[in-house]
């Protein structure tokens, strides 16, 4: 009896040493390493974003933690990878060169894009300046200072981390008052950093950390205080818009950190909350777009004092403009859609594929 139990202990061993080795094999080279699954205290996030040259449309499922590069011209997959724990959030630097990640074990990595719209794929350097250690919990956000030379991590650990590029050695971390940091954005001249937290977002010196601004977030009502999930700044740096979970967009004046004014309030079903997902200026910097959770993306002009054009039918949580202004494309549900920017009209759909099934092509 227990030589059979002896027997049969040895051919399960036999059997899963096998399994992992013939898994290992599909991992495509230069693939590092299939994520763990995300840590459910974490709220499931999509991102998409066009590199600033046009050449490359990256994109990540949250509950995967991969990042897909796809040819922006022509749809085709370029590339997928993942790192261990998984791919959070991302950015491009304003010149193409590289991009940054964010996991949910509390690192950054920097990558070199080398050329991927010609099959040579991201390649990390392997030096101090690409791996960013000392968050203490998992990165929500990233962002590239305008000049590329700076970047910003915001974290579940109630901090903001300012990186040098070149070097990737830490420079400034700024805390204050703030908790979990769930957005960080840079004003247009790099001179301040604006951080979205649970019920209030923050402003703040780029170089010393020091607060300038604390902008009170209200939600639907007086009674529900909400995250501020999405911002950016106004082209001339002059207004920081705010969107929270509450499903409100709210302008503040940077100057002088005071209220001008609610833009929208959005609901879901059952008029429930609906959650601002995203907020973005086009390229052009002629109409602010919001992406909210009850299925439209808004789009208002400059002057922000009309009645907004109304893109319906969206699914999804993350949102980028086409370098050249005329498309919108989202991500959510292992799906990309595109929407032309003028007609309103969706006029393409893609899926968002894994690592094994682009290897099985």
């Amino acid at each position: 009896m227990k030589t059979g139990l002896i027997l049969i202990s040895i051919t399960l061993i036999i059997t899963l040493v096998g399994t992992t080795t013939l898994i290992a094999q599909k991992i495509p080279q230069g693939h590092l390493s299939v994520p763990a699954k995300s840590d459910s205290q974490l709220w499931i996030q999509d991102s998409i974003e066009y590199s600033p040259d046009g050449k490359i449309l990256a994109t990540t499922v949250g509950y995967r933690g991969e990042i897909t590069l796809y040819n922006a011209q022509n749809g085709d997959e370029l590339e997928n990878f993942a790192i261990p724990q998984g791919v959070r959030c991302f950015a491009f630097s304003p010149n193409s060169k590289l991009m940054a990640t964010g996991s949910y074990n509390s690192n950054v990595r920097v990558w070199d894009t080398g050329d991927v719209a010609n099959g040579i794929g991201l390649r990390l350097r392997y030096n101090e300046a690409s791996f960013l250690f000392g968050h203490k919990a998992a990165i929500n956000c990233i962002a590239f200072s305008p000049d590329g030379k700076h970047l910003a991590s915001g974290s579940m650990d109630k901090t903001i981390r300012i990186w040098d590029v070149a070097t990737g050695k830490h420079i400034l971390t700024i805390k204050a008052s703030m908790g979990v940091v769930y957005d960080v954005v840079y004003s247009p001249d790099g001179s301040m950093i604006a951080a979205g937290c649970w019920g209030s977002a923050y402003l703040f010196d780029a170089i010393t950390g020091r607060e300038i601004h604390f902008y009170d977030q209200r939600g639907a009502t007086k009674a529900y205080t909400s995250t501020v999930t999405a911002m950016t700044f106004s082209p001339n740096g002059e207004i920081l818009i705010t969107g929270n979970s509450g499903g409100a967009v709210h302008a503040w004046n940077v100057e002088t950190g005071k209220h001008i004014r609610r833009l929208i309030l959005t609901q879901g079903r059952n008029h429930k909350f609906a959650s601002i997902n995203y907020l973005t200026f086009s390229p052009d910097d002629n109409t602010l777009a919001c992406m909210s959770s009850d299925g439209n993306i808004y789009l208002w002009d400059t002057n922000m004092q009309n009645r907004p054009k109304i893109l319906s039918g969206v699914s999804g949580r993350g949102m980028a403009y086409s370098p050249d202004g005329n498309t919108i494309a989202t991500v959510g549900y292992n799906q990309i859609s595109f929407w032309d920017v003028n007609t309103g009209r969706n006029f393409g759909l893609k899926n968002v594929r894994t690592r094994y099934e682009l290897e099985d092509r």
